[in-house]
């Protein structure tokens, strides 16, 4: 009767070390797999995890503002000047998003009063050339420097002028060689002093630049 107790204890004792064995290495091996996603080992306790939620987080708050940003632009695709004089109740509203009254210009002031009803802020006046983001270009010079993205601006410059002379929204891609825009001030013959707001089908060879202003 005692060697059989004896080799019971015998017995409790080596299954015992066993487990606490084996639960050390389940331990030391979970430690070395979280130190392979760490950004830095601190001297003393757990290491410090990098945590990728914000850039998530970011980024999917962007895709919601252009997403409410062209659902806002594509909503005045078919409004019309009332006289062809720069006016009309749309045309107005355009206007003063820039402190100006009917009787201007409007292609700049379409693109600010969009940017304003999803509180993205922007420096752009009624004067063309400020519609360009210069810190933050997709496309110039024929060279595309990021991926062009719906709720981007587009800029023509036009020689005579010696400057940006319109601006717009792009859209989409058509082609490798063709985008889709929605311009306010232009026409159906793509005017820089239309009467409305159209989809416009451009080459991309025409385009002097695309910026964002979503950051």
């Amino acid at each position: 009767m005692a060697k059989s107790v004896v080799c019971a204890f015998v017995l409790f004792n080596f299954v015992n070390a066993f487990f606490l064995s084996s639960c050390e290495s389940s331990v030391t091996a979970t430690r070395s797999v979280k130190a392979s996603i760490t950004v830095d080992t601190l001297v003393e306790g757990e290491p410090e995890v990098f945590d990728i939620e914000p850039e998530i987080q970011e980024q999917e708050d962007q895709d919601k503002v252009r997403k409410l940003l062209r659902r806002s632009y594509r909503s005045q695709i078919g409004v019309r000047e009332a006289t062809g004089k720069n006016d009309g109740k749309a045309v107005a509203k355009y206007l003063r998003s820039v402190n100006l009254g009917e009787g201007y210009a409007w292609c700049a002031a379409y693109v600010r009063w969009n940017f304003d009803q999803v509180n993205v802020k922007t420096t752009i006046t009624a004067w063309s050339p400020t519609a360009e983001n210069k810190k933050n270009i997709v496309y110039k010079n024929g060279v595309f420097r990021k991926d062009a993205k719906y709720g981007d601006v587009i800029t023509l410059y036009y020689p005579k002028k010696g400057r940006i002379g319109h601006t717009g929204f792009f859209d989409s891609f058509e082609s490798e060689t063709l985008i889709s825009t929605v311009e306010g001030n232009t026409n159906d013959r793509k005017s820089n002093e239309g009467d409305g707001v159209y989809v416009v089908f451009r080459p991309i060879g025409t385009i002097h630049s695309i910026s964002s202003w979503i950051e």
